[in-house]
């Protein structure tokens, strides 16, 4: 995968940070690109541990609703476009994205529920457009939760206004919010990685 590829082809700006497990135990990494200290790396290990030190961060994530291929494909231009400006002839390079890279500690998670978007890539009609994790609900046939409406902000709908018609108390319905605030393992990755920083 590409963004396997990176850490090793821009080592001194990119590393790979884990965030979590999903419910089916993938990986929820991000991709950090800074010149600013890159953290450690434990022997044997694939990912370096998140550091803090100090730089304003930029978190963007995409795929957090499964079917949005076309955030994942956006982000990785975004990448792309950063790593190869900042990596030019010194004589070329783009000023703009140097000072960039020189001044924040930037995370990128390209694939934030992993387990839904590997769903999409099954056989069957229905799975392309699938939106949820694919966490399994008690009492319930239906599987997952949307993500986009499991974090722990305003998650009782009797604090939003109208909330009713944007979140869903039914596990068969793709808004269903999840039986508790931040119940899905990738919510509780994300929430406590931007908590941290």
């Amino acid at each position: 995968q590409e963004m396997d590829r990176l850490p090793n082809l821009y080592p001194d700006i990119v590393s790979q940070v884990l965030l979590g497990k999903s419910s089916e135990q993938r990986d929820i990494f991000a991709l950090r690109i800074s010149s600013g200290y890159l953290g450690w790396k434990s022997p044997g290990l694939k990912y370096k541990m998140a550091s803090s030190n100090g730089l304003p961060v930029l978190y963007i994530q995409s795929l957090l609703h499964a079917r949005e291929w076309l955030t994942g494909a956006t982000l990785n231009s975004v990448i792309q476009m950063i790593l190869q400006g900042y990596k030019r002839n010194k004589s070329r390079r783009d000023r703009r994205i140097v000072k960039m890279v020189n001044s924040w500690d930037m995370y990128f998670n390209p694939i934030a529920n992993p387990d839904g978007y590997a769903y999409t890539f099954q056989k069957g009609a229905e799975n392309r457009m699938w939106r949820k994790t694919r966490s399994i609900n008690t009492n319930s046939a239906c599987r997952g939760v949307d993500p986009n409406r499991n974090f722990d902000a305003d998650w009782d709908p009797r604090w939003v206004p109208n909330c009713q018609k944007c979140a869903s108390n039914d596990p068969c319905l793709e808004t269903y919010k999840g039986p508790a605030a931040a119940s899905e393992p990738e919510v509780q990755a994300i929430q406590n990685f931007v908590r941290f920083h």
